[in-house]
C-alpha cells in the first residue's frame, strides 16, 4: 500500500538570488568555452550553458518538503532526507528567531548556492543538521531523536509547524 501524501510545502528555492546565480554561472560557462574554442564555436558554448543551467533550475524546482502518512520528505535532487515522524521530536520544533544562538556551520555534503543551501551541515550543538535552507528568515529547527537534526525553511512555517504537529499526533494515534 502506497503512503498517502497529507501536505506539500514551499521553500521558494527559486528565488531571485538562485535565479541570478544561474544567469552568471551561464554567461560564465558560454564566456570560458567560447575563449578557450575559439570564436566559431557559440552554438556549442551556448548547449553546454543551457544543459549546466537546466540541470541546476531541475534540482532547485525539486527542492521541498513533504509530510506523508508516517514521514517528513525534504530536499530535493541528490539531496533528500525521509525520517519517520515517531523519529522526530515535534514538540520541540520551532520556528528560529533572528537573535536565536544556533547556526549552520561547515556544509559537509550538500550544495551552496545563492539563495539556497542544501544538504549535511555541522553546527555548533552535538548534531549534524540537514538543511533545505533558503533565507535567514523563518529558519524552522526540527529536532529528532536520530544523530541529526533538520532546518527547513517552508514558505508559511506556522502552517508547516501545524501540519507537522497534526501529522505526528496521528502517527502517535496510529502506533
Amino acid at each position: 500500500m502506497s503512503a498517502k501524501r497529507i501536505e506539500r510545502f514551499s521553500v521558494n528555492a527559486l528565488n531571485w538570488k538562485s535565479i541570478s546565480g544561474l544567469v552568471v554561472l551561464a554567461l560564465a560557462v558560454m564566456v570560458s568555452i567560447a575563449l578557450t574554442v575559439g570564436q566559431g564555436q557559440w552554438a556549442l558554448s551556448l548547449a553546454i550553458a543551457v544543459v549546466v543551467f537546466a540541470l541546476i533550475a531541475s534540482l532547485l524546482a525539486t527542492a521541498r518538503i513533504d509530510i506523508i502518512e508516517d514521514s517528513l520528505v525534504a530536499g530535493g535532487g541528490l539531496y533528500k532526507l525521509k525520517v519517520p515522524l515517531d523519529r522526530i521530536d515535534v514538540a520541540h520544533a520551532r520556528i528560529l528567531l533572528p537573535d536565536d544562538p544556533f547556526r549552520l556551520s561547515w556544509r559537509t555534503n550538500g550544495l551552496g548556492w545563492p539563495g539556497l543551501n542544501l544538504g549535511w551541515f555541522s553546527s555548533k550543538g552535538p548534531k549534524r543538521v540537514f538543511a533545505v535552507d533558503t533565507r535567514k528568515a523563518d529558519r524552522v529547527y526540527v529536532p529528532t531523536f536520530e544523530e541529526f537534526d533538520i532546518v527547513l525553511t517552508p514558505t508559511d512555517p506556522g502552517a508547516f509547524l501545524n501540519a507537522l504537529g497534526r501529522a505526528g499526533a496521528r502517527n502517535d494515534q496510529a502506533g
